[in-house]
């Protein structure tokens, strides 16, 4: 339950008021209506969740107490992927969760116009202005983890948005289309996807978001190809409109990027690439943008930095110092890997300055490098370190 009051916290602090909830999805409390209009305090999260209780999991309560947070509930994936299309900024901005059925998409607005909006017999889901939405890592019914597609922001409140202006209030009032329109849905879905794009990978068939997807993640040099296809693979899934799709739907996308980087690259075969880029496709577990050193930032951020910490004045470098602890604590007895480049990312700051207070952090004891980062075949190899500086409690 440990990993749930981290969670716990980090929600808290966007300002929610965040509850525990029983595998029935209902609040794992007697008395939990109080908390509508009053939200928990840490120590009441510590005591939730920081006991050893089976089968809890995260809820937010959403409306007022929560600064307005709303919360579009697309219990059709195929519903979400429309709205996403058609609304495609939007849809990558926005923080997104991943159901066991659709997707939950994130926002505040003005609640006083707000009212839970349910459409029965659609499967198009509801708007929730009031009552609770399950967070990650609870888990549905079904036994799937609920993650987040479109993370929260690292800093500052939700977008404010107007849910009728942007798609996610009409949908919800449509009725279920009949069949044959159904099939014109179907048509119009394959319309993102340009046949004559997918056969012959046509830039003048590409849009321009596909192609800057494409130069994004083209290599320099030999020796980069498989590393770059991946990385295309995790682009694509974190873009609504294609995270679900199958990958060979998407031949299109590599059958371009082939074109473009087949001077580079040592293995010109295009079927070599495709059997990559459908390998990677089914291997990616965090889409671009998401990922492990992201809820380490915010977990690092929630905390109180260690007492070690203080040999520095900067915040940014205490923050340095929480992030490794962090990482340690997620590697258990086992070295991290950190990058002066990813460590000045994560802070904000230069790559320089981070060297900088890594290297003051291994002078004063906080640090032992076990092996420095290298280049290999093109790619920077991070640094490996153990974080030795302190065990006190970051709750």
């Amino acid at each position: 339950m440990i990993a749930f009051l981290k969670h716990a916290v980090i929600y808290a602090g966007f300002g929610w008021s965040i509850l525990p909830v029983g595998p029935d999805k209902k609040p794992a409390l007697k008395r939990w209506k109080k908390y509508q209009s009053v939200r928990p305090t840490k120590k009441t999260l510590r005591r939730w969740f920081g006991e050893a209780t089976a089968n809890r999991g995260l809820a937010v309560v959403c409306g007022k107490v929560s600064g307005g947070l709303t919360v579009r509930d697309f219990d059709n994936a195929k519903s979400y992927r429309r709205w996403a299309r058609a609304y495609f900024e939007l849809a990558r901005s926005l923080p997104t969760v991943k159901t066991g059925r659709g997707f939950h998409v994130y926002f505040r607005s003005n609640i006083e116009k707000i009212i839970n909006v349910t459409f029965n017999g659609t499967h198009e889901g509801e708007l929730r202005g009031s009552g609770i939405v399950i967070l990650p890592p609870s888990r549905h019914a079904s036994g799937r983890a609920y993650a987040w597609t479109v993370p929260l922001p690292a800093s500052g409140p939700l977008p404010f948005i107007d849910p009728a202006a942007s798609g996610l209030l009409s949908d919800t009032m449509k009725h279920r289309e009949p069949r044959k329109r159904r099939k014109t849905e179907k048509t119009k879905r394959h319309a993102v996807l340009p046949v004559s794009a997918r056969d012959t990978g046509s830039v003048r068939d590409l849009d321009e978001i596909i192609m800057k997807m494409i130069r994004s993640n083209l290599p320099t040099g030999p020796g980069q190809r498989n590393h770059c296809i991946f990385d295309l693979c995790r682009t694509l899934k974190a873009d609504p409109a294609y995270c679900e799709a199958d990958p060979l739907d998407l031949k299109f996308v590599i059958v371009e990027w082939h074109k473009q980087a087949l001077k580079n690259i040592r293995t010109k075969p295009f079927e070599e690439s495709l059997i990559d880029f459908i390998q990677g496709w089914n291997r990616v577990k965090h889409p671009k943008g998401t990922g492990p050193l992201d809820v380490i930032l915010e977990r690092a951020k929630s905390a109180e930095p260690p007492t070690e910490a203080m040999i520095f004045e900067q915040p940014k470098a205490r923050l340095l110092v929480s992030v490794c602890r962090e990482l340690q604590e997620d590697s258990g007895d086992a070295p991290f890997f950190l990058g002066c480049r990813t460590a000045g990312r994560l802070v904000g700051v230069d790559h320089v300055a981070a060297w900088r207070w890594l290297d003051l952090m291994q002078c004063a004891g906080l640090l032992t490098l076990v092996e420095r980062g290298r280049k290999c075949r093109g790619r920077n190899i991070a640094s490996k370190f153990y974080y030795v500086g302190g065990t006190d409690d970051a709750n």
